[in-house]
């Protein structure tokens, strides 16, 4: 009896330790998600637009805070397709113009995936924007078309704080709200539990 008690104080540490290891994944910033759905976003464009890529293109955004920040991000789109970036339009016969006009972050309701595991939380970016693809010598609109994309992520609970960029201009946020269960009571089992086995095992082994 003694032994089963023992074996099972230890299967439970053990289980929990694992759990706490599993947690420690690297959360994405909401900064890097959002250059992956512009740069995502902007190559699914340029393929879908051409069938041989421009040599070159000119690139012009509206002056905005959420458009300067995204600019790099255009640019490096078609850097990686080999076609030239300038901001003159006088640069280049192709233009495309671009301008993102809302970017927003959603939490959704914290969670546990088991019971000694992390507290988690669903993550939802959205990222609104239009563009257009024009030739300026044929004074042609090659495309045009408004568009939004969203990425969903789980993040730890703990890290919403951590990860809050003040630099990116979200037009809403939606904090994630503990309930009464999560907030009071589940700690306080977790906690009692916790304490019970530590108890059990040391007393056991002694």
């Amino acid at each position: 009896m003694i032994l089963r008690m023992r074996n099972i104080s230890l299967v439970v540490l053990i289980a929990s330790a694992v759990c706490f290891a599993s947690d420690l994944s690297i959360q994405q910033s909401h900064r890097s998600i959002i250059k992956q759905l512009t740069q995502q976003t902007v190559n699914e464009i340029i393929d879908r637009c051409f069938t041989v890529f421009p040599a070159s293109v000119a690139v012009a955004i509206d002056s905005t805070a959420l458009n300067e920040m995204l600019y790099q991000d255009v640019a490096e789109s078609f850097l990686s397709k080999n076609i030239a970036v300038f901001t003159s339009r006088e640069s280049s016969d192709t233009l495309f113009e671009f301008s993102a006009y809302d970017v927003a972050l959603k939490y959704g309701e914290p969670f546990t995936e088991t019971l000694f595991g992390r507290r988690k939380v669903s993550r939802t970016i959205s990222l609104s924007m239009q563009f257009s693809f024009l030739s300026q010598s044929h004074h042609k609109v090659i495309a045009s078309q408004k568009m939004t994309v969203t990425a969903i992520d789980t993040i730890n609970y703990a890290d919403v704080q951590s990860l809050s960029d003040s630099s990116i201009p979200f037009s809403s946020v939606t904090e994630p709200q503990l309930s009464f269960f999560d907030s009071i009571l589940e700690p306080a089992i977790v906690t009692v539990a916790s304490a019970v086995v530590i108890y059990l095992f040391f007393t056991i082994r002694s």
